[in-house]
């Protein structure tokens, strides 16, 4: 071809790639260049047919062989090393794969947006991609790098392209708010293009696992790179980010040089398996935090992330999450919004089906009597439940350790002292739930009544009883009555020593009961009444004087 038949950008490129091999080759040097793809050439190839088969269809063979200097174009050793101008290379649009989504995600095609984005989906230039509020797409493409774009993210894929089966790429995706995470696959030709574009920088990259974000609000820019190295190029000027560094800028503004990014946190104490909701799991502080950014992923699908927030303590705290197996993944952002690298550790959830809530006995209670009835609220999950009574907290000297008791309520018989009890759903299927908080109660015998009183002391005006108190600390009622059925009491007291005084009754026949009361405040039942006769008082003489008279006269 004549160069008038190229464009003005497109040939003013190659003059200068033509200007730059000449200027290598006349100092004996051989160039590496990032705009070229060299072709080893094999039995039977020429230039022509090299041309022909790979370049663009407007391309001229013969400044392909001025290029490489080659004498004869029909006629080329084999293992000969033409080098090609990637610009001039035949390339054709390439797609990304949707591999995994999660939560609310769209996608728009030109302007209208694609009804459903599951796993398989065709991603192609233009397309626009949302995330909303733990929220995430994972895609691939077609060199295998992967990428995942993080909750609350707009993100353009700029350009997809592959250069025949030469092997390059081009991959170009722009992030205008929130975030990408990439693993880019190491590129077997140095004329491939794997770049990240924001509105304050872009990052050229050539096999690597690294992060970029923008905050609108903010107008800043990061990159964190955990392998490989990465170029962060503002407008004037091209900052090299090794793995283990990360730099930031804000629009206008240049990218600061790189700073060592903060470690992993240690995430010693997770338990391996949490029986309750919500969720909360914390590890030790790290050295040089302002904050946490923590994730939950699927264990069996480490692609899908189904929960991811920023707090500002070491401890990760979340409302909800269906029983599974899933990895706890935190890192460390420093003071100006870089985040570390990660550590991950995994935990199951069982928190369901969930312990019913218990009525009685409750914390600390004391229970009277030879048994203890537990009730609970029944569970409309649960098919049964599994009741458990021990004599220590731990649950290790277990009296009761039933799985078949069914309703609201168990009666249980036991012996005076402290004891624990807990219980757990079990759903259809034998599926067990978790125990519920443990509960202490205190389990006493029924105070006893004092028994029969000593025959009471009956002076002038009051009469007195006294009895023997059976525990220490007691307190104790009584009541006298004419009526055995006391429906009346003409007496009803309490005394703290065991003796009572009161004025004496009418004659006739009285009843006495007496109770114990517990030091706290429990009552026993009364004991059976006594009996006692107030005697009619003896008559005086003169009551007799007028018969006296009547006799004598």
């Amino acid at each position: 071809m004549n160069f008038s038949q190229l464009n003005s950008p497109t040939a003013a490129a190659f003059l200068l790639f033509l200007a730059l091999q000449s200027s290598a080759v006349a100092q004996g040097k051989t160039v590496e260049s990032a705009d070229e793809w060299r072709y080893t050439v094999a039995k039977g190839d020429t230039l022509i047919a090299l041309v022909e088969r790979l370049m663009k269809p407007s391309t001229d063979w013969r400044d392909l062989q001025r290029l490489n200097r080659l004498p004869n174009p029909q006629r080329i050793v084999p293992g000969t090393v033409v080098r090609i101008p990637v610009g001039l290379l035949r390339s054709d649009a390439a797609i990304a794969i949707v591999s995994v989504t999660q939560g609310n995600v769209s996608v728009w095609r030109d302007t209208a947006r694609l009804s459903a984005v599951p796993a398989g989906t065709e991603l192609r230039p233009g397309d626009r991609i949302d995330t909303g509020p733990q929220s995430t797409l994972a895609m691939t493409f077609i060199d295998g790098s992967r990428m995942t774009i993080t909750p609350d993210s707009k993100v353009l894929i700029e350009s997809l392209l592959v250069y025949g089966k030469t092997g390059i790429t081009e991959t170009r995706v722009k992030v205008d708010a929130g975030g990408v995470e990439s693993q880019v696959k190491p590129m077997s030709s140095a004329a491939s293009r794997y770049v990240i574009t924001t509105p304050v920088f872009n990052l050229g990259v050539r096999g690597t696992d690294f992060r970029a974000r923008f905050d609108p609000t903010s107008q800043f820019a990061f990159s964190e790179v955990l392998e490989g190295r990465v170029i962060a190029g503002g407008k004037t000027s091209q900052i090299p980010v090794s793995g283990g560094f990360g730099t930031l800028a804000q629009v206008n503004t240049e990218p600061r040089p790189p700073v060592k990014l903060l470690s992993a946190p240690l995430l010693k104490g997770l338990p391996e398996k949490l029986e309750y909701v919500p969720l909360s799991l914390s590890w030790e502080p790290e050295a040089g935090a302002s904050t946490y950014r923590a994730k939950v992923f699927q264990q069996d699908a480490l692609d899908r992330q189904l929960l991811e927030s920023v707090f500002a303590k070491p401890v990760a705290r979340w409302s909800d999450l269906p029983d599974g197996s899933y990895v706890l993944q935190v890192r460390s952002i420093d003071a100006d919004g870089l985040e570390g690298a990660a550590t991950a550790r995994k935990f199951v959830l069982k928190a369901r089906p969930v312990a019913p809530l218990v009525s009685q006995p409750a914390e600390g209670a004391k229970v009277y009597g030879d048994s203890v009835i537990f009730k609970w609220s029944e569970s409309v999950v649960a098919e049964k439940y599994h009741l458990q009574v021990a004599s220590d907290k731990d649950f290790k000297s277990l009296l009761l350790d039933r799985k078949d008791v069914t309703g609201g309520e168990y009666k249980f018989a036991v012996e005076p002292g402290t004891y624990f009890w807990r219980i757990a759903s079990i759903a259809k299927g034998d599926d067990h739930g978790p125990f519920g908080e443990a509960f202490s109660f205190v389990q006493r015998k029924i105070p006893e009544s004092p028994g029969a009183a000593d025959p009471p002391a009956i002076g002038e005006h009051e009469m007195a009883f006294s009895w023997k108190a059976r525990e220490p600390g007691q307190t104790f009622r009584y009541q006298v009555s004419s009526d055995l059925q006391f429906a009346t009491s003409a007496i009803d007291a309490v005394t703290s020593e065991p003796t009572a005084k009161f004025a004496k009754p009418a004659p006739g026949t009285h009843y006495l009961r007496l109770k114990s009361i517990d030091a706290d405040g429990f009552e026993g039942p009364f004991g059976a009444a006594q009996k006692f006769v107030i005697p009619e008082p003896p008559t005086p003489w003169w009551y007799y004087l007028p018969v006296l008279l009547l006799l004598a006269l």
